[in-house]
């Protein structure tokens, strides 16, 4: 739920900083369709520790997500999304969520 205004406007009404909003623009018109996602995911693994120090329900941990700090180092996290990428592919994902439902 926290993810989706990312994924919608490409973390553009998440972001502070007009030089972060323009260079995931860059980068998102640059990579596949889904980068999106995968740069959503490496950007709570960067902040999983402060994830973790909040309190065990949504309220908490979507207010957290919701505020993306201007300090993050924007590169690595989209170093890391496309490692991700590579590592593990979307058609890679489709099959393993089709082979759990299936269990």
């Amino acid at each position: 739920m926290f993810a989706l205004p990312w994924y919608l406007t490409w973390f553009g009404h998440s972001l502070n900083t007009y030089k972060d909003v323009v260079r995931l623009y860059d980068y998102f018109l640059a990579s596949p369709p889904l980068m999106p996602i995968y740069v959503a995911a490496s950007l709570v693994i960067e902040r999983k520790e402060e994830i973790f120090e909040q309190d065990c329900d949504l309220a908490s941990i979507h207010c957290l997500l919701s505020q993306i700090p201007d300090d993050l180092e924007f590169e690595s996290i989209l170093k890391r999304a496309s490692l991700y990428y590579k590592k593990y592919p979307p058609t890679d994902l489709e099959k393993a969520v089709i082979k759990r439902v299936k269990k």
